[in-house]
């Protein structure tokens, strides 16, 4: 048992490290083609902006899963898995509010850096939003939306930017109350 453990560790950290391996040569790769074009401000400003909205998104949904898990691990009742053994009988494993928390923390964790990832891949949406510029400000004439009165860039910059905001909250929120109610369900206090 002790060794599958070791082999398994080993094999994650080594899909890790050729992963960042990967990662890294794609970004020197990126950086060099960049850099014959003259263009290295480019490649530095998306990877600032990809960090960002990276470490921003990471920090808000890891506080969001965490924090409404901890409140939820609070609850009365604690979780109990029954697991049948080979002689029919169940045996009982019974997991304490610290271990919970835990497991809270690393779930929050993992879901956070994906959701992050996924985040900081849409980079360009928010990073048009921070830099609109207004179509009237441009000289284009009829820049002004005839029902909503609204300038023309406000479709291009900000409503791309809002829409994915929403999908971004709504997703967390949806994660959050299916984690919550898993966790109640576990302690005993939700039933189906």
């Amino acid at each position: 048992m002790q060794k599958q453990i070791v082999w398994i560790v080993i094999l994650i950290g080594l899909f890790i490290f050729l992963g960042g391996l990967s990662f890294a040569l794609n970004m020197y790769f990126d950086y060099l083609w960049f850099q014959e074009l003259g263009k290295t401000v480019i490649f530095t400003t998306s990877l600032y902006a990809m960090s960002l909205l990276g470490s921003i998104v990471l920090l808000v949904a890891f506080l969001c899963l965490y924090l409404n898990l901890w409140f939820a691990n609070s609850a009365p009742g604690e979780i109990q898995i029954g697991v049948p053994t080979p002689n029919g009988q169940l045996t009982a494993y019974s997991f304490s509010r610290e271990t919970v928390r835990r497991i809270a923390g690393l779930l929050s964790a993992v879901v956070a850096l994906f959701y992050s990832l996924q985040a900081a891949a849409n980079w360009e949406v928010v990073w048009r939003w921070r830099h609109k510029v207004s179509f009237e400000s441009l000289g284009i004439a009829y820049s002004q939306d005839p029902i909503f009165q609204r300038d023309i860039s406000f479709y291009f910059f900000s409503l791309p930017a809002l829409e994915y905001a929403v999908r971004l909250c709504l997703t967390l929120s949806l994660l959050t109350i299916a984690a919550v109610a898993a966790l109640y369900y576990f302690k005993g206090i939700l039933s189906l």
